[in-house]
């Protein structure tokens, strides 16, 4: 291993992800445009898994810790130079030291506030359906800033502790919702299996994609209470076919059945993957979804808290190179205009004896919600 010695230190980048793809396949995903991906064995998901987010750790810590989880072969000297050679050239594992500041800047984190919040009526359909007996403990994966967990608040006497392992967004988080009963942690939503304390309701919010689902899944099962909740929320943009960012990036260019067809995939692909995820006995299966359409404006603070780190310059086919920003400037209302579609998925943790096909119930039709300032 002269390229790669024992002591050589690695982290995983922050700009990817070990995911699942609808049929359960291990993938590494780039958060940053344009999106790439690529499969992965399970044995190099579970390899790359052991190198942390927050900091390098050295190639003879991780292999220790591979050889610890006990599955699968650990690769041989030459495999494994091969391997981390290849992941280095791809950006996944990376030498310098973790920093969320390096995508997640503070002007980025407050365009992402801006424009990204939840809408009230999902926080409401939450807070209507699990928690409205007093004092129901509320565990939120991936707080981003804080508009799910002060949204909650704001409407529920609900204990709630919301964790991310963002710096920057804990910290307008804190700001924003600064004389709430709202406890934000900086951690880590793979190592909840670590986790002593245990919740009625448990949201994990557009964070999914962040985390590695096997361990997340486990985790989320792990600090449930017996009959817990579990809400799963994910989102799909639907722009304008004038837009800037549809016409340089193919970004939200979808129609409006594809985006429902990919919500019943979604919502399948979670389906599946707890129900193959029983732990002491428990396992969570679907009861309810519920799919919201928000029409509202998708502007320049959406487009720099959505492409984080990413030069707001494009190449557009036969023309000289424009700026992407300033097109979004000139823009009309009716070109930036476009709808978000919101899928709220709810499962119940429960006896892992029961017979309950894990199938979700789908909505016969479609809630229109739209997005005011004071929501």
């Amino acid at each position: 291993m002269a390229s790669f010695p024992s002591t050589k230190k690695l982290s995983f980048s922050s700009r990817h992800a070990i995911v699942s793809s609808f049929n359960n396949k291990p993938i590494v995903f780039e958060f940053c445009a344009p999106h790439r991906w690529f499969r992965i064995s399970e044995p190099i998901r579970v390899l790359l898994s052991c190198f942390p987010y927050d900091r390098p750790v050295t190639v003879g810590q991780v292999l220790r810790r591979f050889r610890t989880i006990g599955r699968g072969r650990a690769p041989g000297s030459k495999e494994l130079c091969r391997l981390l050679a290849r992941m280095i050239k791809l950006g996944v594992l990376t030498e310098l030291p973790y920093s969320a500041s390096s995508i997640y800047t503070p002007s980025v984190v407050e365009s992402y506030a801006r424009s990204r919040p939840i809408p009230l009526k999902i926080c409401n359909t939450i807070v209507k359906d699990s928690l409205s007996v007093p004092g129901t403990t509320l565990f939120d994966i991936g707080s981003g800033a804080g508009s799910l967990a002060l949204q909650i608040s704001r409407n529920s006497s609900a204990k709630i502790t919301s964790i991310d392992t963002s710096k920057p967004f804990l910290e307008i988080a804190r700001r924003l919702a600064k004389g709430h009963r709202i406890r934000f942690i900086n951690g880590d939503g793979n190592k909840l299996l670590f986790n002593e304390a245990s919740y009625d309701v448990v949201v994990a919010c557009q964070s999914f994609h962040w985390l590695d689902p096997a361990w997340a899944a486990r985790g989320i099962c792990h600090i449930l209470r017996s009959k817990g909740i579990f809400f799963a929320i994910e989102s799909k943009p639907l722009l304008s076919e004038r837009h800037p960012l549809r016409k340089a990036l193919g970004f939200g260019a979808y129609s409006h059945s594809s985006i429902l067809e990919e919500c019943a995939r979604h919502a399948k692909w979670y389906s599946g993957l707890f129900a193959a995820m029983p732990v002491s006995g428990f396992r969570l299966l679907p009861v309810q979804t519920w799919i919201f359409r928000e029409r509202r404006q998708f502007d320049v603070d959406f487009a720099r808290s959505y492409f984080p780190g990413v030069a707001m310059r494009t190449r557009m086919p036969d023309t000289k190179k424009w700026s992407l920003e300033e097109a979004l400037q000139k823009s009309s209302v009716q070109q930036l205009g476009g709808h978000f579609y919101w899928l709220l998925a709810k499962f119940s943790k429960m006896d892992s004896g029961k017979r309950v096909k894990p199938q979700p119930s789908f909505p016969n039709r479609v809630v229109e919600i739209t997005l005011t300032q004071d929501d």
